[in-house]
């Protein structure tokens, strides 16, 4: 079990993580701009057939990477730091790509309420 004192330590570089969220708000923003779109859709994604079960390692990537994190902070700190702010970096790369080049690929409609 984690003690509060080595919890307190490490709370400031936690607190770091919340550089992503923030940092989502701008693609919030760019997914927002009524601009054209270029499809990305292939042959490929029009044979590919939904299965909704597939959310879940979907949403395990977003556990997995928060988890790698936290982990990061208290083993390895310096690296915890490279890391965070790495992927920051590449987050805004995305985002400016994003910004010159909007994409979109029409979801599937979904049948059913789950």
């Amino acid at each position: 079990m984690i003690r509060w004192n080595v919890f307190r330590a490490h709370l400031f570089s936690l607190s770091l993580l919340l550089s992503i969220p923030l940092l989502s708000l701008i693609y919030v923003y760019l997914n927002r701009l009524d601009r054209p779109a270029y499809s990305l859709v292939t042959d490929l994604d029009r044979h590919t057939p939904f299965v909704k079960l597939f959310v879940l390692p979907y949403l395990g990537w977003f556990a997995f990477i928060f988890a790698a994190f936290v982990y990061l902070a208290f083993k390895n700190r310096p690296l915890y730091i490279k890391t965070l702010v790495l992927f920051n970096i590449g987050l805004l790369v995305c985002y400016g790509v994003y910004a010159v080049y909007q994409t979109a690929v029409p979801r599937p409609a979904l049948d059913g309420s789950d």
